[in-house]
């Protein structure tokens, strides 16, 4: 006589359900608490000027005073940048801030020779503002990020 077991339908797909679940739950878990744990951050628009006119193309750095979190983002045509800390255009976090605002132009020194396929052309990076605002230490800039929205203005002097 031949002994027959009767395997359960259910056996087999426990552990399907058991990996869905865990992949379903480590999946609800990369987004923005994550990456943001416990840190206020509250929509920055930046807007520079310089020599009476919009700035665009500007790199606007903001470094926290208070924490080891920085913001950046770049000036548009009308010289408004929108900060970043952890997603694109979520803001800065809430407290002070230290500023650097820089923008770089490629100056051409010297045009690559048509003549000779082996010249080329010799070019250097312009500060396009002037060079103390392209640092922390040197800019002397500040700001306060609030709750809510914030719109902040720079007007760059020479």
């Amino acid at each position: 006589m031949r002994l027959r077991t009767q395997r359960s339908s259910f056996a087999p797909t426990l552990p399907l359900v058991l990996l869905w679940s865990a992949i379903a739950v480590l999946a609800g878990c990369g987004g923005t608490a994550s990456r943001n744990p416990g840190v206020d951050v509250f929509p920055t628009r930046v807007r520079v000027t310089y020599q009476g006119g919009p700035v665009e193309g500007a790199r606007v750095s903001f470094n926290s005073t208070e924490s080891q979190r920085s913001a950046s983002g770049v000036t548009d045509a009308d010289g408004i940048a929108e900060l970043t800390t952890f997603d694109y255009g979520d803001g800065a976090i809430l407290g002070n801030h230290q500023v650097k605002i820089s923008k770089d132009v490629m100056e051409t020194m010297r045009e690559a020779n048509p003549d000779d396929p082996t010249s080329a052309a010799v070019v250097r990076p312009k500060h396009f503002l002037p060079k103390r605002y392209g640092s922390f230490k040197s800019s002397g800039l500040t700001a306060s990020v609030a709750q809510g929205e914030n719109q902040l203005d720079f007007e760059l002097q020479d």
